[in-house]
């Protein structure tokens, strides 16, 4: 009973911030049903997996906020000097609405639009509508473009990308 209370509590204390996040990912966005049923995810009950889920959301929102602190303070590496021209605060994450032009660029359900690094362009033409990617700031910027890099949650690719603005 005390495991339940504590539970419960917990939950109450997460799903302001939950509510908040309303495309936080979830651990079935993230990983496969084989990852589930080998981490013993796919055992636990409802409560249980909202508090793991509460839990990915939180840390997400950190990981995202330390990311995009670091992409804002990037500046260009390219010849012409330019800086660093994309969002303030980036999504976490986000589902695809589109794949365009055989994977040139993705389209997010933000509203937000990326254009693939060439080399990367095989693994997204696999994208679909509805997968669920992550956004995160790359350590190293490449060609002083791609200053981002979008990480597939249904099949664990990854591509480069850089930011082209918002619908």
């Amino acid at each position: 009973m005390n495991r339940l209370m504590t539970l419960v509590a917990a939950l109450a204390v997460a799903s302001p911030a939950l509510a908040a996040q309303s495309e936080a990912p979830r651990m079935s966005d993230i990983m496969s049903s084989a990852e589930m049923r080998e981490t013993g995810i796919a055992t636990l009950n409802a409560a249980q997996r909202a508090a793991l889920d509460a839990w990915l959301a939180r840390y997400t929102g950190i990981i995202e906020r330390a990311a995009s602190h670091g992409a804002q303070s990037s500046s260009g590496g390219g010849t012409s000097g330019e800086t660093y021209a994309g969002p303030v605060a980036m999504p976490y994450g986000s589902r695809i609405a589109a794949v365009i032009d055989g994977g040139t660029r993705i389209a997010l359900a933000d509203g937000t639009i990326w254009e693939v690094n060439l080399p990367d362009r095989p693994s997204t033409t696999l994208w679909a509508k509805g997968d669920y990617v992550i956004v995160a700031a790359r350590a190293i910027e490449l060609n002083g473009v791609f200053y981002f890099q979008l990480v597939n949650g249904r099949d664990g690719t990854s591509a480069a990308v850089a930011w082209r603005g918002k619908n």
